[in-house]
């Protein structure tokens, strides 16, 4: 990668890093220390097979809001326990392709006091 007064002049590269893993892609900059890399990746993700993915499992709300980009999805919406949002966010990793998952799922705990008597 060149430098010269800000530019970045971009080319097909890969980085490793140190836990061993690549990122194969063209480098297109860094902003504010993050480097940005356009994926060479070829294969399309599509939304609603994620969608699908998730509409399977039977303890997941299907109300949870995919967005795909790139290699990247994001899981928006609300849950009612932990279990769901880590389960909503394995699934959607395991889509082909899928190489982040952006989980922003929200737990609601819906929850009733007991009406005890001490």
């Amino acid at each position: 990668m060149s430098l010269l007064s800000n530019y970045v002049f971009s080319h097909n590269d890969t980085l490793i890093l140190n836990n061993k893993d690549r990122i194969v892609g063209e480098i297109k900059g860094m902003i504010k220390g993050v480097l940005i890399v356009q994926s060479t990746l070829h294969d399309t993700i599509e939304q609603r097979d994620v969608e699908q993915a998730l509409e399977r499992n039977w303890s997941i709300r299907k109300d949870i809001i995919v967005k795909v980009e790139g290699a990247t999805v994001r899981l928006s919406g609300i849950v009612s326990s932990l279990y769901k949002k880590e389960e909503a966010g394995h699934i959607a990793s395991k889509a082909p392709g899928i190489t982040l998952v952006d989980n922003r799922l929200i737990i609601h705990f819906n929850y009733k006091k007991n009406n005890l008597k001490n």
